[in-house]
């Protein structure tokens, strides 16, 4: 089972001078292209992973935050994780679900396999595998990828591509005209009114 989205090979093109990036240069024996590509099999080995649990029966636990969490989350990071050490044992690894290792080092990868997990276990299409890539603790890479639909966004410096064609947002003049759409009003709130509200609700 494997996902609908293109190879790496069509937006490579798109960031050849990625190559180039004062961010990205002298990133041991790994080039810039081969991380975007190695970003891309993170992304479609995650995506395999969660596409075979997506609309089935399966155990929802609560992690100690109270959010959701299933086989299909630990499973997809922890199979993007085995192929990260295995590629690339000097990187660093921050997952949502399995923690911190090696997070001191020059590169380290950041995993969420789902984003989304209530839209996951609800049978909506609103959730996806985040991958991002960071150097001296700056971003430099990420991916955004919904393997059930087929839509891979990835973007750097250089700009963003959704399954290898270049995007980039509308003109927006004026802050009044821009548009935003979020899940749940919680997002736009700060720790303390979120806080705030959970004394209020008890």
């Amino acid at each position: 089972d494997t996902p609908n989205c293109p190879p790496a090979a069509p937006f490579r093109s798109r960031f050849q001078s990625f190559s180039n990036h004062a961010t990205l240069a002298g990133m041991d024996a790994a080039s810039p292209l081969a991380l975007i590509d190695f970003a891309g099999r993170l992304a479609d080995t995650g995506g395999a992973a969660v596409r075979r649990h997506f609309r089935t029966p399966m155990e929802v636990d609560s992690k100690a935050d109270e959010t959701p969490v299933t086989i299909a989350d630990r499973e997809a990071e922890a199979a993007m994780r085995a192929l990260i050490e295995e590629t690339y044992p000097e990187h660093g690894i921050i997952g949502e679900e399995y923690g911190r290792d090696h997070a001191g080092a020059d590169l380290v990868w950041v995993l969420d396999p789902i984003d989304g997990t209530k839209a996951f276990i609800t049978g909506f299409t609103s959730w996806g595998t985040l991958i991002a890539l960071q150097k001296n603790g700056e971003a430099v890479l990420g991916i955004m990828n919904q393997p059930y639909v087929g839509e891979r966004f990835i973007g750097t410096r250089e700009g963003t591509t959704l399954n290898g064609e270049a995007i980039n947002s509308r003109a927006c003049p004026a802050f009044e005209h821009a548009r935003l759409g979020i899940t749940e009003e919680a997002m736009m709130q700060t720790d303390a009114q979120r806080r705030q509200r959970k004394v209020q609700g008890s």
